[in-house]
Order: structure tokens, then C-alpha cells, then sequence
């Protein structure tokens, strides 16, 4: 199985090679149609995520970061390139592993909602 973009329209097409294998063909457009279908379950997770959950509503955040431009030059440092106190660096660090933290309860807290909605109403 082949993925095939077109070149007018940024469109991904997946094709198969002439069957040698009908069997074959037929399991591997299976796997492909079950690995699409896992799309569907992430942006379902993301959306709890974000509107029932709120995991993406931090605020953490340090004085020591700075402002990030979306419009690099090739080859210029980002902004957290060019830090070089060490107490800023360790500040932004903190801040980063703050907002993974926040993130990993976020997502733990969802999976116990899941569980509890499955055993008290499912």
C-alpha cells in the first residue's frame, strides 16, 4: 500500500498495487481503514480534553521566558537558544515541567471520569 498526494490538491490518497494476494489485499485495507478510524478516536480524546477536562487552559508561566516568533529565518536561533543565564534557564524549565505535569493529571483525571462513568451509569 502506497500514499499518494496529489499535486493540485493537498489531498492523501492511498492506493494499492494490482492484487497478487486477494487476501492479502483485503487485510491490508482493513489495517489501513482501522489505523484511520484511531484519528477519529484522538480528536475525540483531544476535544474532551480541552472542553470537558480543561487541560489546555494552563497559565504557567515564568518572566525569564521569551517571547517566541513564529517567523524564524533559516539558521537564526530561536529564542530559548539565545537564554544563557542559568537561573533563567532553570526557571523555564521549571515552567515547562509544570505545564507537562498539568498535562499528565489532565489526562489521568479524564481517564478516571472515563472509568467512573463506565461503572456507574455504562
Amino acid at each position: 500500500m502506497e500514499i499518494v498526494t496529489n499535486a493540485k490538491n493537498p489531498v492523501l490518497h492511498m492506493k494499492s498495487p494490482a492484487p497478487a494476494d486477494p487476501e492479502g489485499d483485503v487485510r491490508q485495507k482493513g489495517a489501513a481503514i482501522r489505523l484511520y478510524s484511531y484519528r477519529f478516536r484522538i480528536e475525540c480524546t483531544f476535544r474532551e480534553l480541552k472542553q470537558k477536562v480543561g487541560a489546555f487552559c494552563y497559565h504557567f508561566w515564568s518572566k525569564h521566558m521569551p517571547k517566541l516568533c513564529y517567523y524564524l529565518k533559516k539558521g537564526e536561533p530561536t529564542p530559548l537558544e539565545q537564554v544563557e543565564d542559568g537561573h533563567a534557564r532553570q526557571k523555564i524549565l521549571e515552567a515547562v515541567c509544570t505545564i507537562e505535569m498539568h498535562m499528565a493529571l489532565s489526562c489521568i483525571a479524564m481517564g478516571i471520569l472515563q472509568s467512573l462513568t463506565i461503572r456507574f451509569i455504562g
